[in-house]
Order: structure tokens, then sequence, then C-alpha cells
């Protein structure tokens, strides 16, 4: 986990636009060393918030209360930026394309996704976006917050909520923002009761009880793969049918 936080902090002050960003780091009283981490890159940090959390989400929304800058990005531990000009683009896409600004309160590029260290594919932004390839307006994420009782789909939730508010108004572009690990709770197979919890705590919140039930059929084939044919076979498993789903949407969308 140290490690990750290490990598993370690294990418951030290696930007090559410094002046602009208010570095923020929010940690949930660590004890695996990531505060150890904390005090070595302290002359980097501009506000520290070190006390115990409900999550993820709990920690997001603590930072969020501390900033003060137009744009808020999250870039969570173990997550890096993928070149040192990333903040300097976004910056010159604001102030090149004035729309940008006052038409669109997400600005959001492309993430790639990694496992184990290994490139497996770029994010899709449809219909969702990945928190880890955007930029939001600060004003509109401490108008709707996280909702801090998910412990994986936050971020989910909060698209939903502007969506239905018509606050949900993204501007894509090509740039490459950020890597994203599949190493955390949301990707790990060990940890499919607790996303199949968090996912059916979404679908129940918002009525969705077609999908709830399809989650639980799924559940319980994705528990038995993973259990019977182990780590390898179930990451195979799940592109194949990540990718049947993408074309199913296609054909009848």
């Amino acid at each position: 986990m140290k490690e990750g936080l290490e990598k993370s902090i690294q990418s951030l002050i290696s930007q090559n636009s410094k002046d602009n960003i208010e570095y923020i780091v929010v940690d949930g009283m660590s004890s695996d060393g990531s505060q150890d981490v904390i005090e070595k890159y302290k002359d980097f940090i501009d506000i520290l918030n070190i006390e115990k959390d409900k999550g993820i989400f709990d920690a997001m929304n603590k930072g969020l209360d501390l900033a003060s800058g137009e744009y808020t990005y999250f870039l969570n531990s173990g997550d890096v930026f993928v070149t040192d000009d990333v903040i300097t683009t976004v910056i010159n896409l604001i102030n090149e394309i004035p729309e940008v600004q006052n038409e669109y309160n997400i600005i959001c590029g492309k993430v790639d996704l990694y496992r184990d260290n290994k490139y497996i594919q770029t994010a899709d932004l449809r219909p969702w976006i990945p928190h880890q390839g955007a930029f939001v307006k600060t004003g509109i994420l401490k108008k709707y917050r996280f909702d801090d009782n998910f412990k994986i789909y936050g971020d989910l939730d909060l698209w939903t909520r502007m969506r239905k508010n018509e606050d949900f108004s993204v501007y894509n572009f090509e740039k490459k923002i950020a890597n994203f690990e599949l190493d955390g709770i949301g990707n790990n197979p060990d940890n499919l009761h607790k996303q199949w919890k968090d996912k059916n705590f979404y679908y129940i919140k918002y009525k969705l009880y077609q999908k709830l039930l399809i989650s639980s059929l799924l559940f319980i084939v994705d528990n038995a793969v993973y259990s019977i044919a182990g780590r390898y076979v179930f990451f195979q498993y799940k592109s194949k049918l990540n990718k049947s789903v993408k074309n199913l949407k296609k054909f009848y969308l």
C-alpha cells in the first residue's frame, strides 16, 4: 500500500505545472507505512488530513471539503498520471477553448487499465466515466458530494445523481490522463461478495430491480468460476463476458 502511495505522490510532484496545483493528502490513520511516505514528501503537501474515515468516499469528501481550486481531481493510492504534462494540458484546454469552462462541469480524458503492472485496455468512457480521468468543477462536487454509504460504487452514484439533475455535462478529449491499477477492492475477485453487495445497494437505491436480479445471478456464476477455476481463468471469462455485453449493446442500440 505504501509503495502505491509513494508512486502516486511522485507522479503528482513531477507535474510541470506545480504552481497551479493544490496538493491535498487524506489518510485514514493507515498502519501500513503510508504515514512514513507522507512524512517523506511533506514539503510538497499543501494540506494534510490524517484521521479515521469510514472508507474511500468519506476520505474523498474530506479532501473535497479542503479544496479551494476551481477544479478537483482525485488520484488514489497506486494510480499515476501518464505524463508530466497532464495538468498543463488540461489548463491549456480550459484557457484556449472557452466553452470547456462555460458549458461543461467535467473534463474527462482517457484512462488506461492495468492489472499486475500489465496493460489491459483503455477504459470505456460511455455511459459513465472513471473518476481517474475526470477533472470536475469543485463547486459541483461540493453540491453533490459522495454518498459514503458506498464502499466501491460511490462515483457511479455521484454521476447518476448529477445526470438526474442535468449537471452531468462532460467534455471528452483524447489526452490520456492516468494509469489505473485494477487491484483495489472494486476489481479484486477476492472481494466478489463486497462488490455484489455494493452494486446491489446502488440498484436498490435507484429501483433498478431487473439489474438487481441479473447482478445476483452473475454473482453466483462469478463466484463459481473463481472458486473452481482460479484467478487467471476468472479474468479471461470476465474479459470475454464484458466484450459480449458491449457487442450486444451496440447491436440493440
